[in-house]
């Protein structure tokens, strides 16, 4: 049990900080490219994408797609973490018991 829980801490920060380098990634390339190029970039994609939204049922079946798809990837390296480290290390043997006697 305690593999589990350090590989599902060991993959949420994995997944961390992937994220805040993507972000980062993408806050330093606006950066780059300057105020005009941002807003000209946000205007063409509300005139492609925002003006005429999509429809309420495609974008719930996207998401419950995208959140099956993203937390069984989740669930995959978590239980890969899980057992590579029950190999490098294992649980220490059961300690043997002793069997007791009632008062004599």
């Amino acid at each position: 049990m305690r593999h589990q829980l350090v590989a599902k801490a060991i993959t949420i920060t994995i997944f961390a900080v992937a994220f805040g380098l993507y972000v980062h990634r993408d806050n330093v390339k606006w950066s780059q490219l300057g105020r005009e190029a941002f807003i000209d970039y946000q205007l063409k994609d509300f005139d492609s994408d925002k003006a005429e939204p999509t429809p309420a049922a495609t974008m719930i079946i996207a998401c419950l797609l995208l959140s099956f798809a993203f937390f069984g990837f989740y669930e995959l390296i978590s239980f890969l973490f899980a057992a590579a480290l029950k190999r490098l290390f294992p649980p220490p043997p059961p300690i043997p018991s002793v069997p007791t006697y009632p008062f004599i």
